[in-house]
Formats: C-alpha cells, structure tokens, sequence
C-alpha cells in the first residue's frame, strides 16, 4: 500500500511521492535520527501493482536481492558525480534504500531546451563520463544509462542514478578487456533483458556478455541525444525496427540543430556508438579526456540561466578554471556571492529558533560527512557575513585545485570580514605548518582555539592535528600523524582529511601509507589536483623526477590555476637547467598568480642564468618586492640585491645589503631569517680572504642562536645546510675548537633528523658534512662520512647546489674524474641567482678538474664564468685571482 505524507517507516517519516516504477516507489523522507532529508526507495509488496490487479510474488522474487545489490552497488561507488546511499534496511520483510535527495530536473528535462549553452551540455557529458568511468573501475557496469537515471541538481552537479541492475564483474577479469570471452556474469529477469531498448548496445540487445563499453554505447545515445535533441537512429524508430537500427544502422549526422558542435566532440560521440566494442574507446576516462578543452568547467562559464533553480545549501560548482570572457566572470561573481548567502541564509535559519519556515538540517557538529565528501562539498561555516562565506568558499575552491595563494588570500579576506570565522584559521594554520611556516601557522592555531567554540567537529579534530607539529619544539610529526588518521577514519570520505593525512605521512617517511591516503582523497575527490602535487612529491622523494614532472603535470590538467604544481615542476626544470621552461613557467605563474610574488622570483632566476642584462633581472625583481607588505619588502629587497651584488662581484656593496638585512630581521623568531645574513656575511668575508671576520660573524650566530625557533615542520626548507657551514667558519678562525665543531655538528643533525622524514635523513651529509669542507683533510672525512648516510649523489629535491658540494668534495679528495660531472650538473643548474657564490664556485672547480684532465677547452670556458662575475671584484676575490693565474697559464682568449 502506497505510503501518504506524514506516515512513519522505520526512522523516517514520508513527506512526498517523488516517483515510482516497476520495483517500488521513491519518496521524499525526513531521516529523523540525523535530521536530514533523504530519498527513500521502499519495494514494492509481493501482490501490489500499480494498477492494483495484483501480481504473483514469483515475478518479484528477485526484488529483495536485486534491491540489495542496487545499495551495494552504489554504496561501493564513490563519486562526487554518482548518487550517494546513506542507509539500506527491512521492515516488515519490505526492504529500503536511504539515498542523496537530488534536488534538480532529470537530464530527460534539458533534452531540446535551446537555452542550455553547448559548453555546458558537454561538461554534464563529461561528468556523467567521469561517474561510469569510477564505476567501471571499482567492476560495475550500469546497463540501464539513459537521461531519466541522470539528474542535473540545482547547483548543476551532475548526478548518476539508479544501479539497481548494475552487476559486478569477476574481480579477477579486466574491465577494458574484450567482450564476449565467457568471464562475464549475465543477469536477466525470466529471459527479459535488463536495460531500456533505445540506449542499449548492440551486444547487450543481443544477450551477450557486456563490460564497460555498452555503458559507453549507452552514454553516447544519450549524449547525441542532448546535443542534437534527437536520437541518434530518428524519433520514429521503435520496436524491431529500433532494434535493427542499433544493430546494423549508423547514426545520421547531427545536423543543423547541432551546428554549434565542435568537430571534435561529434567525433567523440560517433566513436563511442561504434557497433562492435572494439570499435569503441578503451575506457570513459577517454571520453572524459576527449572532451575536456570543449566543456564550462563552471557556472561562471555560461550565461546566467532563469531556469536554473537556486543553488543548494550543501554545495557549491567546482571552479575548475579560468576560461569565461570578463563579462561572463564578473557574472559568476555574482552568482558566487549569491550561492554564498543562500548557504549562510540556510545555516543560519536553522540555528535561529526565531526564524520560521526553515528546514531541519544537520548542525555543523552533527554526525560523520557522507562519503565521499569534496573539498568543495564540506558544510559551510558559522557565519552570518554572506561576502566571508563567499571569500571562504572560494578558499576551498583554491585548496582543491592546488592554488595556494589564492587559498591563502581568500581565507584571510574571509577573517577581515568576519573576525570570528575560526574554520578559515584552521585552515591557515594547516596551510602555514605544511610549508614550514611555524610562526604564521602558530598565529592562527591559537586564533581558532579562542574561537573554538564555533568549529564543527571535523574542524576541531583538524585543529587538534595540527597541534603537535605546530606548538612543540622541535616538532612531533608522528602524533600529528596519529590524530589525523584517527579524524581521516572517522570521517572516511573526507578528501582534504585524507589529503593531510597524506602529508604527515610523508614527511615521516612512511610513503606506501601516505600513497594510500592519497589514494583515498583521490577517489573522494578526483577533481582535488592538489593531490597530483602530492603525488609528485612522493615521486621526488623516491628520486623518480621524471614521475615527478607526469605528476604535476596532471595536476596542471585537472586545474589550469594550479601554480602549486607549476611551481614544483619548475623547480625540477631548474635543477635540470631547462631555463627556457623555467622562464615561460614564470610568465604563467605571474599570469595565474596576479598578486603572487613567486612567479617574478622564477622570472629573476631565468633570466640571469639565460644571460639576459642585469637591468632585466632586477626589474623582475623589483615588480616581486612591489607584492609584499612594506616590512618584509625592505628584507627581501636587501636580501635580493645582496644576491645581485654577489653576482657583479660588489662585494662592499653585498656586505652592507648584509648588514642592512640583519637589522631588519633583528626581532625576528626564526632561525632561518638570521640565518640568511649570516650566511651571506661568513661567504662575502671567506671570498674576501678575511677568515677572522667571518669568524666573528659566525661566532655571533652561534652564541645567540639557541634562542630561535628553528623552522622544520614540513617541507624541504628544513635542510638549508647554512648552519654548519657558518660554524665551520667559527672553527676557522680558531674560536671554536675542532672538538666542540663535532658536537655542534651532531647536535645539528640530531635536531634535523628528529623534525625530518627517514627518507631525507640521507641529504643531512651535504650541508652537514660536504658544504663545510674546505681542505683535502676535511673532504676525505667527508667521504668516510658519506657511508653512514648514502652514495653519493643524493637526489636535488629543492632550489639547492647539492651536486655542487658533492662535485667540491670529490675534487678535494682526489677524485677528480668522479666529481666532474657533478660539478658539470651544478654549473648548469639556473640557480646562480639562488647561490651566486656556491654556483661561482663550482665554476672554479669545474676548471681545475677538467684541466688536471687535459681539457683545456673545457677549462677556460668554466674559469671565463668566474671572471665574468668576480674579475673587477671589489674587493678583491680569492676565487677570481686563482681563476685568471691558471687562465693566463693555460693562455685562454678572452671570455673563455
């Protein structure tokens, strides 16, 4: 008997018919226990019909199992484009499903509608792609897609519907391997087939074995359905003659009504309406892949459609890129805002007893998320500011697609317009402690804390993560690990949990884990491209660059803005000396990133080690120092033109930039921002020849260094190898004894080794052990050190010279043929402008080795870079004086 509003089943109470078909009935339920709205699917009684003539329970028997295998089957499915099943269950023998209500029009309802851009109808083809191709991988096939178990919600996320004859493949055949060899299951109901005639497969309306590719036949009927408004074999093929049609009849082309359709994207569809499998493409991921460049990655990129309902308060559209004209953006501007208060007006309707008419919905410290949960699908937080919830939306969006800054910029305009909006703290505290950034990410932890009050659950167990690697000294990584993964069980289908969950584990070491975790964000969200990045910094950590560089750039596939990723893979360029990549990388990042600084950084970079004009350099530079507030411009300023200096051999000049930055830093908590003066002074005073001043320099930063806080949380700053090398200098000049050195050193590197990951413990030996050495005594100890941590060369994970002082050591020691091409490497690396006197250096040392060689050639081309920079220099350069002997010795030309 058919269920009215009002009537209970089991927990839920039933508001309303949504639809009914052969196997039962769906309504509109409010599920009491967590106060949320649910579709509820309810079977069918044996003898009810719903004509009331009554059937035998014999045609139904299959009910209950094909019901159960419905909930299986889209409960092991998860997709952010695929219907989500909360609860499956029985009463009274009469089995349920408890699933995502779907507000929105079924796609059956856009079928013709001319208002509907192309774009956007190919991003809902898309989607739906994605959905059967998460399906496809996890060994379901849907057998019955068409536009009425396809839904376009409110928010215009695509959602797939309805997998109740969906059915498992052997799990030990492959999805994409070639139809009709036996391996397959077939279902059929008393010799009926499973599926709706129009969009089924030629082999399927032949009863034969199916995989993946008549869900594919399937999805492009319903895809030149949509863009062409007819099928694909005319509107008056039906019975046999449809039937015959599907069989041995191509499809008609698209047609006028289909002019606006790319070429490509037609051909796309013909190719998955191929007759035989074979004939199709190997998978959706294709597909989806395929049609990419052609599909409105958001609302932003289409008109703004009367006909779309209102955005739900649940969820926002992914902005997947930038690619609407000005007008269409500063459209989607708008409707952004509007999305922003529609959420803050249904959060706050519900937590305010006094406003009527609002729905029941969960609080933000109700039970676990659904899984899976997108970063972009997170509930909003308490705020009553709709332009802070816009801001703090859009910090999500930045979050998934690997866009940093514009992450970080969001958050904090979200907390200048509403001060007590603790979940974008937790955010930047989260942000902060992943790049190392301990003093910021400290800042912000203690904010959420006295606002803690407001935070969901999830929020403050990711509060509560962060902690440990952010409060303690030196930092516990493990605990923060260990509280994560407690939080990323709970909440299983949490993306951006699993995400960081990933990071800690990396950072420990544990890389098959954090894959795993990574996998996991993956499948709750494949569209979260920071994902890639973290993929590729598990490829790095692994010595596999070339992984690397694949890894990012997906990454910069699934999201054009990710400047994350295009950050990593132009450091990997840099290191390799592709400084023409290194160089059109920065132009994109400026592009991407309007307000970030990084990107002219790039630019400075390149285009010194391209050998363009110092002018060039520094007018990058000054555009880079124009976006940091005035405090730290005056730093990095001093620090930059330093570096410049160094490069033109003004050494007075650099030294007092030196000075002038140790000022500005004096007050600072970080050990790093001392560390970078120091550093500068103890190599300026060593090319100068002045040992006892850079003695006095270092033993300075040595008395007063127990005070700072040392920044190795996450990240590869923490092996900036400036520490020993400075109090190596100390040691020199005879105010620190040789004994007193090795316990300062081992003190060093027990600290590095307690804040760092096992796998990087390995890079400890070159700022611990080769950017010391200066003697041929001091090399060899470098060399009987190296067993303790790995052969040589460790592999370049961030803007360092590591070949460098491997190639110095291995000369030192005698090894001349062995360290040439490290130094060869380290001389065409694009960092002279990061470490202009280790990079000069090397330079140096490349000409002894290939002249002790006979490579005379080779020589005085290495010995011209150390005469270009440091032959005026002023005063006068150690390094340059033992160049131009051996150059006017081997009788060089000019320039080399």
């Amino acid at each position: 008997m058919p269920l009215a509003a009002g009537d209970p089943f089991d927990r839920y109470v039933i508001e309303a018919v949504l639809g009914e078909g052969g196997m039962g009935r769906v309504y509109r339920a409010l599920d009491t226990r967590l106060e949320r709205r649910v579709a509820l699917k309810i079977l069918r009684a044996p003898t009810e019909t719903r004509d009331g003539a009554g059937i035998s329970s014999g045609d139904v028997s299959d009910g209950p199992s094909r019901l159960l295998r419905e909930a299986r089957a889209a409960a092991a499915l998860d997709h952010p484009n695929a219907v989500s099943v909360f609860d499956v269950g029985e009463v009274d023998g009469i089995p349920y499903i408890a699933m995502e209500l779907i507000e929105g029009r079924s796609l059956r309802g856009w079928m013709g509608d001319p208002s509907v851009p192309v774009e956007r109808r190919i991003r809902w083809l898309i989607e739906i792609a994605q959905a059967l191709a998460a399906a496809h991988a996890r060994g379901l096939v849907h057998r019955d897609v068409k536009p009425e178990n396809v839904m376009v919600r409110s928010d215009d996320v695509v959602k797939v519907l309805d997998f109740g004859i969906a059915r498992r493949l052997r799990l030990d055949v492959d999805v994409a391997a070639a139809a009709g060899d036996g391996a397959y299951e077939t279902l059929t109901a008393a010799g009926v087939l499973l599926g709706t005639p129009l969009y089924m497969s030629p082999e399927q309306l032949r009863s034969e074995s199916v995989d993946g590719r008549a869900d594919q036949f399937a999805w492009g009927v319903v895809a030149y359905e949509l863009l062409s408004g007819a099928p694909p074999w005319g509107t008056r093929s039906s019975g046999i003659q449809l039937v015959s049609d599907i069989l041995s009849k191509d499809p008609a082309p698209m047609g006028q009504a289909a002019a606006d359709i790319p070429s490509a994207v037609e051909a796309t569809i013909r190719k998955a309406l191929g007759k035989a499998p074979r004939d199709r493409f190997a998978s959706m991921d294709e597909i989806a892949l395929a049609l990419e460049p052609f599909g409105a990655r958001s609302l932003r990129d289409v008109e703004i459609d009367s006909t779309m309902p209102p955005p739900s308060r649940s969820m926002t559209r992914p902005v997947r890129g930038p690619r609407a004209s000005r007008l269409r953006v500063a459209i989607g501007a708008v409707i952004a805002f509007a999305a922003a208060a529609a959420i803050v007006a249904g959060f706050t309707r519900h937590h305010d007893p006094t406003v009527s008419g609002g729905s029941p919905e969960p609080s933000a410290s109700a039970a676990p998320l659904p899984s899976p949960t997108a970063v972009t699908e997170l509930p909003p937080p308490k705020t009553s500011n709709p332009e802070a919830a816009a801001a703090y939306l859009a910090g999500l969006q930045g979050i998934r697609d690997a866009s940093v800054l514009a992450a970080i910029t969001s958050f904090r305009r979200a907390i200048a317009l509403d001060s007590s909006l603790a979940a974008a703290h937790v955010r930047l505290a989260s942000f902060f402690a992943a790049q190392g950034d301990a003093a910021s990410a400290r800042d912000h932890l203690q904010s959420a804390r006295q606002l803690r009050a407001s935070l969901s659950e999830r929020d403050l167990a990711v509060l509560d993560a962060v902690e440990p690697s952010v409060m303690r000294q030196p930092p516990d990584t493990a605990e923060s690990e260990r509280r994560m993964s407690a939080a990323a069980d709970r909440w299983s289908g949490d993306a951006e949990l699993a995400f960081y969950l990933a990071r800690y584990r990396q950072v420990l070491g544990r890389r098959e884990a954090a894959v795993a975790a990574l996998d996991r964000a993956a499948a709750a969200d494949p569209r979260f491209a920071l994902v890639w990045w973290a993929r590729g910094i598990d490829a790095e950590d692994g010595g596999d660059f070339d992984r690397a560089l694949a890894a990012y750039g997906r990454c910069l596939e699934i999201s054009p803005s990710a400047a994350s990723c295009l950050r990593s893979r132009s450091t990997i360029y840099a290191q390799r000396g592709d400084c023409a990549q290194v160089e059109a990388d920065a132009r994109r990042m400026i592009v991407m990133e309007p307000g970030g600084w990084r990107g002219y950084e790039f630019l400075a970079r390149a285009l010194y080690a391209r050998g363009k004009p110092t002018e060039t350099t520094r007018e990058a530079l000054q555009q880079k120092w124009a976006l940091f507030s005035e405090e730290r411009r005056r730093a990095r300023e001093a620090f930059d033109r330093a570096q410049l200096d160094l490069l033109r051999g003004d050494f007075t000049s650099a030294e007092a930039r030196a000075n002038e930055l140790q000022r500005l830093v004096a007050s600072s908590q970080s050990e790093l921002d001392h560390t970078e003066p120091a550093r500068l002074l103890v190599e300026i005073y060593g090319e100068e020849g002045d040992s006892k001043r850079a003695g006095i320099v270092a033993d300075d930063f040595r008395n007063r260094r127990e005070v700072w806080i040392a920044t190795r949380a996450l990240g590869d700053s923490s092996l900036h190898g400036a520490v020993p090398a400075i109090l190596a200098a100390s040691r020199r000049a005879g105010l620190l004894s040789p004994e007193a050195f090795e316990i300062k050193r081992a003190e060093w590197l027990n600290d590095a080794k307690a804040s760092l990951s096992p796998l990087w413990h390995k890079d400890l030996w070159g700022p611990a052990y080769a950017e010391p050495a200066e003697t041929a005594d001091e090399a060899r100890a470098a060399l009987v050190e190296l067993a303790r941590f790995a052969t040589l060369p460790p592999p370049p994970r961030d803007l360092t010279l590591a070949d460098a002082a491997s190639g110095k050591v291995l000369f030192l020691a005698g090894r001349i043929d062995e360290s040439v091409p490290y130094l060869r490497r380290a001389v065409a690396t694009c960092l002279a402008f990061d470490e202009p006197v280790a990079h000069t250096r090397a330079a140096a040392y490349l000409g002894r080795a290939l002249e002790a060689l006979g490579d005379k050639e080779g020589a005085c081309a290495a010995y011209a870079v150390v005469l270009s920079r440091w032959g005026n220099a002023k005063p006068r350069s150690t390094t340059a004086s033992a160049a131009r002997a051996r150059s006017q010795a081997l009788r060089c030309r000019p320039g080399g």
